[in-house]
């Protein structure tokens, strides 16, 4: 769905239109925006000698015989952007003008940007609505290459997702298939699966969307859209983040620790305290830390006092995540 337009689009009515006529017939075509694809549209404007207007839909046109004779008949929705059916007489215009309405369906329009699909790396058929991410491939071409990707827990190294799939793709062998991919904007979809105000992510399989959070340190955040009307027919609005959160769920036990490059890991907390050695805190130093396997755990349990073959050092075990942890005391 789409509104269209054009330039210098002005057309002369050759015969009288009704309030209630939906059909108007015109002098010719010459210059009217297409409007063949599926629910595209546009904006024309009648108006008469007086300057009394009337903006209508324009849905479809066809040239029809009647007696022989070709006719130019516009099919119209009438009494579009605040204004009223009237009459309007032989010789008046219908023209494409600049209105609020053709205006603040432009504002709503998805932005769709022509790519190529790298069928190398994937399978060389998907559905309508495959999430994909700029390709890892190195190949040079001149739109920009794409390819599915899971937030599976090995996610590939193209995120953040850049859009998703508005056609299925058929069987091709050639190494890339031209692709529209929708980044931005309102768009009718099948939404009858998820719920008004669902929050859609990239899923865990290949290409997926999801209205559930994703789970898990080893699985990604990144929201692709809105649900804003749950149906068959139903709408998107699509407002892909920008980036993907690095680390936005963290297992039972684990912690996040930064890293060389200000981002963040997860990792178990007991293996990072004992990996830690001794430390300082407040200014007092912390004996070194032991766990699992660098301490007796066999038949100990959270609580036990362990004291080590020195005769000084003593450690009582505190439970962590799945294993025992044994603090210097």
């Amino acid at each position: 769905m789409a509104v269209k337009y054009g330039n210098n689009v002005s057309k002369v009515l050759v015969e009288d239109v009704g309030p209630s006529d939906l059909v108007i017939r015109v002098n010719n075509f010459l210059t009217l925006p297409d409007v063949s694809g599926e629910n595209d549209y546009a904006y024309l404007t009648m108006v008469n000698a007086l300057g009394v207007t009337e903006v209508v839909k324009l849905t479809s046109y066809a040239v029809v015989i009647v007696n022989s004779t070709n006719e130019y008949q516009l099919t119209v929705v009438r009494a579009q952007d605040d204004t009223t059916a009237k009459y309007f007489f032989e010789n008046d215009k219908i023209e494409l003008r600049i209105n609020s309405a053709l205006l603040d369906s432009l504002s709503q329009e998805p932005t769709i940007i022509d790519c190529l699909y790298d069928t190398v790396t994937n399978a060389s058929t998907i559905a309508a609505g495959t999430v994909v991410a700029a390709s890892s491939s190195t190949s040079n071409t001149d739109a920009p290459l794409v390819e599915k990707v899971a937030n599976n827990g090995t996610l590939a190294a193209n995120l953040p997702v850049v859009g998703f799939t508005t056609a299925s793709i058929t069987s091709s062998t050639s190494v890339t298939v031209p692709v529209k991919v929708v980044t931005s904007g309102i768009i009718e979809w099948n939404t009858s699966s998820y719920a008004f105000g669902d929050v859609l992510y990239v899923g865990a399989g290949a290409g997926t969307l999801t209205n559930v959070l994703p789970q898990g340190s080893a699985k990604f955040i990144q929201a692709i859209g809105v649900v804003l009307k749950s149906d068959a027919e139903g709408l998107i609005k699509v407002n892909i983040a920008s980036d993907v959160v690095k680390a936005p769920n963290l297992d039972t036990g684990d912690i996040f620790i930064g890293g060389p490059y200000n981002n963040t890991t997860s990792t178990d907390l007991a293996t990072a305290i004992s990996a830690a050695g001794a430390f300082t805190i407040g200014g007092e130093k912390v004996p070194k830390v032991f766990v699992d396997t660098s301490a007796p755990t066999t038949g100990h349990a959270a609580g036990d006092l362990w004291v080590d073959s020195d005769g000084y050092s003593s450690y009582i075990a505190i439970a962590i995540g799945a294993g025992l942890v044994w603090f210097g005391t």
